[in-house]
């Protein structure tokens, strides 16, 4: 998550299949309030196999469903159009308006043993473009003229990297 913070670009986390991926729910959570771009990779069994006693076989679908902007649930019987076309949805999900997480669940039937050439005509790379707000020349003006008094408080909390932050952090100790 951190990497996602610093950079404000998905940085993309994969575990096995279930309790695995309920150690990642902290992170989740952080990513979700502060609107970092984390991508959730998880592999899951087959849903027939869910609820029969089975090891790793937790109920995945919706584990994070109160902290993420996109859950896809991806399977091997799935044309790698209705793949693709999943994946693309749920980074649009969180490229214009919201930023976040987002979850692919991926349920893999056994056995995963074999290796498997890659087509070379896969999907291209996806553009990741976030939107932040910058501080304008008016807000700058406004939190300058703040920094006069005889008293000030400044609270900032967790953001990314903002340059009239660090002009007006220089301005305050004067």
């Amino acid at each position: 998550m951190g990497m996602a913070q610093e950079t404000g670009k998905p940085v993309g986390i994969i575990c096995t299949s279930g309790s695995a991926m309920l150690n990642y729910y902290p992170a989740v959570a952080e990513a979700y309030y502060q609107r970092i771009p984390l991508v959730v990779i998880s592999a899951d069994r087959p849903e027939k196999w869910i609820n029969q006693g089975d090891g790793q076989t937790i109920v995945q679908r919706g584990v994070y469903a109160n902290h993420i902007e996109a859950e896809t649930q991806l399977n091997e019987e799935m044309s790698e159009l209705h793949v693709r076309n999943e994946v693309i949805r749920a980074f649009e999900a969180v490229s214009c308006y919201s930023k976040g997480p987002i979850h692919f669940n991926v349920a893999l039937e056994e056995p995963l043993y074999n290796t498997v050439e890659i087509p070379e005509h896969l999907p291209q790379k996806i553009e990741w473009q976030p939107e932040r707000h910058q501080l304008n020349e008016h807000e700058t003006g406004i939190l300058k003229e703040g920094l006069k008094l005889n008293k000030k408080m400044i609270l900032i909390g967790q953001m990314p990297k903002n340059p009239y932050f660090q002009e007006l952090t220089k301005e305050s100790g004067r």
